[in-house]
Parts: structure tokens; C-alpha cells; sequence
């Protein structure tokens, strides 16, 4: 049976794109009872991305017994959701390398149809420098900064040394957990360590079937990335070292990633017969 949270607080999972969320969003609420799990999606007509304050927006017009049922809590957003849960609360995140998920987000622009930039894209024949350079999408700029600090005003390019430091502020006094995407398996033992999770196997969710591989890029391109994303870059490093830190401070750690990655190898087999495959399947006769 899921554990409940009894008096522990609402765990809050703004869900950054293009960060390996997905794959998280089916660990974590395996660890509560579904009546407690709350996943708050845009409607369909919404803009693709998760810069966006309208699951914040519909979470705050429900009834406070409805907002505070819930013990998990997720969804596509920026931090700011807190401020309408009627009991204690904290965050959870990924981040992801700053350049791997601008590349990931020109990927999902090129060959998604349902982007909301794709046709745009597609019909200008864009390539990665160009929708770079276009300004049209505010997650190739630092997005992973903005979402911390909850803004979508800041007009493309113009990202600053403050929103960094307040995105690191918020970190620390709002976030239990901010893992690293590059360093998932770690990041799942922490969890499961911070807030006494135990049912943490997976496989991974949501993988795209169409690849660009950074050694793909031209190196220029890869500057241009870097330069616009530098706070993006600045504030995953130092989300990096804190995530070491932790682990390093913990002696038992390692032999519990150990342990886990054991146990998750055996899984898989059974999580890619009940899952993957069936995505798979879906998702290839969604293309057709």
C-alpha cells in the first residue's frame, strides 16, 4: 500500500522541460495514494512549454479543501504554486545541461507537430543557430533561471546576473531536493532518501525517436548556445556541486545507488514489456 504523507509537506514537482521529468512523474506518485496525487495539465489549446503560470492560475481558483488534499503535486510550471497551498509545502526539480536541452528543445520544435512553432520552423526551414537567434521560444533563453524565479516578462536575451542569484536564493529556501538530469539514478536515491520514498524502479519515460547529437552541432552554434544561456549554465553547476556535496557527505550513499541500480537492472525487463513497448506502439500509430 502508498504510504501517505500524514503531516509531511506537500511536495510540489514544477516539471521543467526537456529535463527528464517524465520520467520522474511516473516514480514519484507510485509513493502516495492516488487520491493524494494531484497532476495539473494545461488545456489543449494552451501554449506548448512549461514557462507558463496557468496550471498556477487553475490551481489557485479551486476550493482550499481541494488544494489542500493533495500531497504531490505536478505539473509543466514555474515555482509559485506554493503560495496557494493552504499548508506547508516544498519543491522538488530537475535541471538539465543548459546546451543538451537547448538542442533537446530545437529537436522537439523541429519534429513535433503539435509545437506550437513548428509550422514556423518547418515552413522558414530553421535550423538550430536560426531558431536561436529567431527569439521566438523564451526556454532557449536560460529557461531553467526563468522558471525558478516564475518570469515570463523578461524579454528574450535579456536574462541578468540578478535572476540568477534569485533563482539560487530560491533554491535554497524553497527546494528539498534540486537534482541533476545527467545524474538521474543519484538523483532518485536521494529522493528516496530525503523523503523516505521506497518505490523508485523505472524505466525511462518519453524518449523521442528523433535524435541530434551535440557532436552533431557546429562548435560556433555551441558557443552561441553557452553565451545565451551562461546563467542557465552558471546555476546548473552550482546545482551540480550541491548534489555532490550531499552525496559526499553521506557515507551510506553509494552503497544504496549500488543497491538500486542493482534492483532497477531487473526491473526493466518487466517495466519495458508493461511500459515502454506499449508506448512505443502508441506512439508509432499516433505518427500514422
Amino acid at each position: 500500500m502508498a504510504r501517505s504523507a500524514g503531516a509531511a509537506p506537500t511536495v510540489i514537482f514544477p516539471h521543467l522541460g526537456k529535463t527528464g521529468g517524465a520520467t520522474l512523474r511516473r516514480i514519484i506518485p507510485r509513493n502516495f495514494p492516488a487520491s493524494e496525487v494531484l497532476a495539473l495539465r494545461n488545456p489543449s489549446s494552451a501554449p506548448n512549454g512549461f514557462l507558463s503560470r496557468l496550471p498556477i492560475e487553475r490551481f489557485a481558483d479551486m476550493p482550499e479543501p481541494e488544494r489542500e488534499r493533495p500531497r504531490f503535486i505536478m505539473a509543466h510550471m514555474m515555482v509559485g504554486l506554493h503560495e496557494f497551498v493552504p499548508r506547508p509545502s516544498t519543491y522538488i526539480t530537475l535541471l538539465r545541461n543548459p546546451v543538451s536541452r537547448v538542442i533537446s528543445g530545437y529537436k522537439n520544435a523541429r519534429y513535433s507537430p503539435d509545437h506550437r512553432f513548428h509550422e514556423t520552423v518547418a515552413s522558414q526551414d530553421l535550423d538550430l543557430e536560426g531558431y536561436l537567434r529567431s527569439g521566438l521560444a523564451l526556454e532557449m533563453d536560460n529557461s531553467q533561471v526563468r522558471a525558478l524565479v516564475g518570469d515570463t516578462t523578461t524579454p528574450y536575451g535579456s536574462c541578468s546576473a540578478e535572476m540568477l542569484e534569485h533563482a539560487w536564493r530560491t533554491i535554497h529556501e524553497r527546494f528539498s531536493v534540486v537534482g541533476i538530469a545527467e545524474r538521474f539514478d543519484e538523483t532518485v536515491v536521494l529522493l528516496g532518501r530525503v523523503f523516505g520514498w521506497s518505490k523508485l524502479r523505472y524505466v525511462v519515460a518519453n524518449v523521442s525517436p528523433h535524435h541530434i547529437a551535440r557532436s552533431e552541432i557546429l562548435p560556433g552554434t555551441i558557443r552561441l548556445i553557452e553565451e545565451w544561456n551562461r546563467f542557465d549554465i552558471e546555476l546548473y553547476e552550482r546545482a551540480l556541486r550541491l548534489l555532490e556535496e550531499r552525496i559526499e557527505a553521506d557515507p551510506d550513499f553509494d552503497r544504496d545507488l549500488e543497491r538500486f541500480r542493482r534492483e532497477n537492472a531487473r526491473y526493466r525487463v518487466w517495466g519495458t514489456l508493461s511500459y515502454t513497448i506499449p508506448s512505443q506502439l502508441r506512439a508509432k500509430l499516433r505518427r500514422a
